[in-house]
């Protein structure tokens, strides 16, 4: 799953993109970022918090954690956080966790 959303995000090295004419490069908006990571040690939360803090999207694998038995805490941190933020934490699947900041809306389908 996480090479399929690397391969979505980073998007394929041929392409190249255009310059934006410099009268649209000053209108436009900071950019949202989306960090996926594989966490495999508690001490790189901090790291992945602050992402947050600066109102990135996390999208976190959480595994290596839970056979250490860190996973619970790490989730507490993490949803801690994310409500402290006015955001959201998510589980996508099993051990993926979804974690936002405040500036991003999530719709709920089905």
């Amino acid at each position: 799953m996480f090479r399929l959303l690397r391969r979505l995000l980073s998007g394929s090295e041929d392409q190249e993109a255009e310059p934006l004419p410099p009268d649209l490069e000053e209108e436009r908006e900071p950019t949202l970022k989306i960090v996926v990571s594989r966490v495999t040690d508690a001490s790189e939360l901090d790291e992945l918090i602050e992402e947050l803090y600066d109102g990135n999207v996390l999208i976190l694998d959480l595994g290596p954690l839970m056979r250490r038995g860190e996973h619970e805490r790490a989730v507490r941190e993490l949803k801690r956080t994310a409500i402290g933020l006015g955001g959201f934490i998510g589980v996508i699947r099993d051990t993926v966790v979804l974690v936002t900041s405040d500036n991003v809306e999530i719709e709920k389908r089905g």
